[in-house]
């Protein structure tokens, strides 16, 4: 059985070499364990500064910092086998008035800054559409929507950097209905055609 990336070992099963068995509480110091997709790793490492934040509190912010990577990636489900996580361990460092707020198995949402970019566009991921190995944005020229090539850079879930090809002010459609896309799909597709 497992719960939040830890194996729970039952009486009388095996165990492998250096498994850990159990974890006794160290009073006064606290840790969350959280998952990291295996693609981003390499962007972080022990000592690097983390910021937490506890539901219910939205103004307040825990700082912590990363005290253990695992060593080698978790299968996220058994029914997503081709996504795997490493589990990451903070340790927060809260301050005097903050530590009330923490208790055992309580939720928190940990971030941390995994690339830094000044003087950059972003925008909703929602808005790109891909054709024929390109990226494209639909722009509102006040008249009609136009495909606009672009040249894409970091992106993580939600949104995506524009590097070419998008000027700040523009108007974006993020959100089409079925029958627009389509359209806009094939007069897409038969201009690339015809450049190529």
């Amino acid at each position: 059985m497992k719960s939040h990336g830890i194996t729970q070992v039952e009486e009388g099963a095996r165990i492998r070499y250096r498994q850990n068995i159990f974890e006794i509480p160290e009073h006064g110091r606290f840790k969350v364990s959280v998952p990291l997709v295996e693609s981003l790793i390499y962007r972080v490492h022990e000592g690097m500064a983390v910021t937490v934040k506890l539901p219910g509190y939205d103004d307040v912010n825990v700082s912590g910092k990363i005290s253990l990577i695992s060593r080698y990636p978790r299968v996220r489900s058994k029914y997503t086998p081709g996504l795997k996580d490493y589990w990451i361990d903070v340790e927060l460092l809260p301050t005097v008035a903050k530590r009330h707020l923490l208790t055992p198995k309580a939720d928190l949402i940990v971030s941390m800054v995994l690339s830094e970019t000044e003087d950059v566009l972003q925008i909703s991921r929602k808005a790109v559409t891909g054709i024929g190995g390109h990226n494209f944005v639909y722009v509102f020229n006040g008249r009609e929507l136009v495909p606009r090539k672009v040249e894409l850079g970091e992106a993580n879930d939600l949104s995506v950097c524009v590097e070419k090809g998008l000027s700040v002010g523009e108007q974006l459609v993020t959100a089409m209905t079925p029958q627009q896309e389509l359209a806009l799909r094939r007069t897409l597709t038969s201009d690339l055609c015809e450049s190529e």
